[in-house]
């Protein structure tokens, strides 16, 4: 008797075992959507017109270079209708924009862990349809005055903030 519930006990004891450590290796081997953080409702729409996809993940999610430019790196959202694929161009059309829907985090290939916005292609909205609006100061960089004023030189010039 005991024999048998010592075999019948190792049995369950395999079969948790095998399924404790299929389930660790789906999370550490599944890097495409561990970074994900998406917000509870859809941000705003950024003003790209242009992505260059450098990094597919097997969820279907893509790193890409915004605008021709490096520095601008985005997590593009998969969906039924689009597939990306490395160095991929997507231009996006004049009812398209790119809606920020949360962040991706990442490591890149220099150990350095690096948050990008999370953005997803949304169709049927023209651009004076953008949430985006010109006076927000949080996302610009510039601030334009209704005249011109003094030139400023190295010598005068002051940091304040």
């Amino acid at each position: 008797m005991k024999k048998w519930l010592v075999y019948v006990l190792g049995i369950i004891t395999g079969v948790v075992l095998t399924f404790a450590f299929a389930y660790c290796v789906s999370v550490f081997l599944k890097p495409g959507d561990r970074g994900l953080e998406l917000f509870e409702k859809p941000g705003d729409y950024m003003d790209y017109k242009q992505f260059e996809v450098f990094q597919v993940f097997k969820s279907g999610g893509a790193l890409a270079d915004a605008d021709d430019n490096f520095t601008e790196t985005v997590f593009l959202m998969p969906d039924e209708n689009r597939h990306f694929y490395d160095n991929q161009k997507i231009v996006l059309r004049n009812d398209q924009r790119a809606q920020r829907v949360g962040t991706y985090r990442y490591t890149n290939n220099m150990g350095s862990d690096k948050t990008v916005p999370a953005v997803k292609i949304v169709r049927g909205v023209k651009f004076s349809e953008s949430k985006k609006s010109d006076t927000n100061v949080e996302d610009s960089d510039l601030i334009l005055f209704d005249k011109p004023g003094e030139c400023v030189s190295r010598k005068n010039f002051e940091v304040q903030q």
